[in-house]
């Protein structure tokens, strides 16, 4: 999972055009993702997924042909799970539509002429109203692990950031600094003492991201480069007439979910936590610490007169969408319909009753330490129970189950 900086790198040019930047994207993925098929940059409108814009990189021929008629096939009706969705990364035949009887069918058709047997696909919401994805086949099933998923979820973000950022940019910035991280000219909230400081750290921590670590350890340069800074700035490279580069720190948070309501910040807290995010992923995503991350969840969910994350998922315009997350071998699929965990009943085989209890409480949002007082047992009981749950589902964190809402199983 090395050279995953390249894409971040990749997520921030604010040159060309859509299908220049999408290209970019698709050769700087290709040596972490490739499976032998290439890769495919995507970029569309959010539910329907109608195209916007295309690129790929070392595609063969096959999979052109696969793309082209699955889109043919399929309508872009077929594609409204992928409304709400948020981001994720999973193999391709986790993916909602999938499990529909025509797209499968057609999915199994198309795949013997192109030698596919599946494919693995990071998906990200971008500016308003967009939706894009990265899509390398494969010509094997695909199950990638919890290790796979979390670092190419930290890429989603910076993917999300960079496309709302060239959809808003208009060529100036709150701060310009140079590669050691002194700051040369600032402007409104970016003069404090605090926001220079936090710029010039988080310039020196991704310039270090950039350097070797980039091909020693991708994990850890991706955690040191921040999906924003101060949860306000991306930082984008520019170049000065003589050919220095300078870095530009621009303002691009994510969208209020309400904006009549919530701060910036607490909104952009709140659009990452209805899609899913730990408090520990809000942390990194903003740039701030996880106990201001909860502080400012804490604020939003009080401030949206709302009693828990389990209701933020509810309340959330997109918690009618579908969502797939691997499952049992024996099972295709675990369906998601909606964010209702109160009422998760899964079918029996999958999870014991005491597990199911210990999960539907987890998507409640308890910590441990509640589901154990709740429980009458001790805290490393619910500790184990949770590993064991994260394991016949599936999935790689508690953030996952907090994602899942209602779930329905179905055989394959």
């Amino acid at each position: 999972m090395n050279r995953l900086i390249d894409v971040v790198e990749a997520a921030y040019s604010l040159e060309g055009s859509d299908e220049t930047w999408l290209d970019g994207l698709a050769k700087a993925a290709t040596p972490a993702m490739n499976r032998g098929h290439g890769v495919v940059a995507y970029l569309g409108e959010a539910g329907t997924l109608e195209p916007r814009a295309f690129a790929s990189h070392q595609v063969t021929d096959g999979v052109i042909k696969f793309i082209g008629a699955l889109a043919q096939n399929a309508g872009a009706g077929r594609h409204d799970g992928f409304l709400g969705q948020p981001m994720h990364f999973i193999s391709v035949r986790e993916t909602p539509f999938f499990g529909e009887a025509p797209v499968h069918g057609h999915w199994e058709t198309a795949v013997r002429d192109a030698g596919i047997a599946d494919g693995v696909a990071v998906y990200t919401h971008g500016a308003p109203g967009f939706s894009m994805y990265l899509f390398a086949a494969s010509p094997k099933r695909e199950t990638p692990s919890a290790r796979e998923r979390n670092a190419w979820l930290r890429v989603a973000v910076h993917l999300s950031a960079g496309h709302r950022l060239r959809a808003a940019w208009r060529g100036a910035g709150d701060a310009i600094l140079d590669a050691d991280g002194r700051v040369h000219d600032a402007r409104g909230a970016a003069t404090s003492r605090d926001a220079r400081e936090s710029l010039r750290d988080a310039v020196r921590a991704m310039e270090k991201a950039r350097g070797p670590l980039r091909n020693r350890d991708g994990e850890q340069a991706l955690e040191l480069w921040q999906g924003l800074v101060a949860g306000r700035w991306s930082l984008v490279d520019r170049w000065d007439s003589d050919g220095k580069r300078y870095i530009t720190a621009v303002e691009n948070t994510p969208m209020n979910l309400d904006p009549r309501a919530l701060r910036p910040r607490e909104g952009a807290a709140a659009r990452l936590a209805a899609d899913g995010a730990s408090s520990k992923d809000i942390a990194w995503a903003l740039g701030i610490s996880p106990s201001n991350a909860r502080a400012l969840l804490a604020s939003a969910l009080t401030r949206l007169g709302l009693k828990s994350r389990s209701e933020l998922y509810r309340w959330n315009p997109a918690s009618a969408s579908v969502h797939a997350l691997p499952s049992d071998p024996k099972l295709r699929a675990l369906v998601i319909p909606e964010r209702r965990p109160q009422t998760w009943s899964p079918e029996t085989g999958v999870l014991t009753a005491a597990e199911t209890v210990v999960a539907r409480l987890a998507a409640d949002g308890l910590s441990n330490e509640h589901i154990a007082r709740e429980r009458g047992t001790s805290v490393r009981t619910i500790a184990n129970q949770m590993a064991k749950i994260l394991k016949k589902l599936g999935v790689g964190s508690r953030a996952d189950i907090l994602r899942s809402g209602q779930p329905k199983l179905r055989a394959s």
